[in-house]
């Protein structure tokens, strides 16, 4: 949906998006190829259409039709009833480790929390030359932008304390942190 929205923003080659994906969505990590292989998929489904053939394929010119843009707004406006998962490969590795290999795993996790806090100080310096530059042109763009920073911050400060639980957690009930505090709190 992110490629349709921009297409909805201006009309633009699947070389273009990827250039604006790669700038607009650079924490997403998407697939250099994903703009590539989603616009003419759109096309199939009536979404987008070819206004203006290129040199080649990747310089073809799409605009949203109407149907793109109800598609669009209706994903937009969908609520989410599902909570997102909390899944990942750190949390496979906590559920298959055995105790010989867990100071390995404990290394990994410092190694996370030093690259998420990188995350962290990159998103903090792309929010502030946007606001420098004026570049946050919605509330939208600026809460995203800031909300990014506050996760990177948080995926810190959690792999930080799943660290010390296992560093110093009950060897005999694996009980690191006792309580944990309520949600939306301070520790939450």
């Amino acid at each position: 949906m992110a490629i349709l929205g921009l297409l909805i923003q201006q009309s633009d080659t699947a070389s273009g998006l990827a250039l604006r994906i790669e700038k607009e969505f650079r924490s997403m990590r998407w697939s250099k190829s994903i703009a590539h292989s989603t616009v003419p998929s759109l096309a199939k489904q009536g979404f987008v259409r070819l206004i203006e053939k290129g040199a080649k394929d990747s310089l073809d010119r799409y605009e949203v039709t109407r149907e793109g843009v109800e598609e669009f707004r209706g994903w937009l406006r969908e609520s989410v009833a599902v909570p997102p998962a909390l899944r990942d490969v750190l949390h496979a590795k906590l559920a298959l480790v055995g105790d010989e290999d867990l100071p390995w795993v404990v290394e990994a996790i410092k190694d996370q929390e030093e690259l998420c806090q990188q995350q962290a100080e990159k998103a903090q310096v792309r929010l502030n030359e946007a606001r420098r530059e004026g570049l946050l042109k919605s509330r939208a763009l600026s809460a995203m932008m800031t909300d990014e920073v506050r996760l990177w911050r948080q995926a810190v400060g959690r792999l930080q304390r799943l660290r010390e639980d296992l560093e110093d957690g009950d060897e005999e009930t694996g009980d690191g942190g006792g309580e944990i505090g309520k949600v939306g709190g301070g520790d939450g």
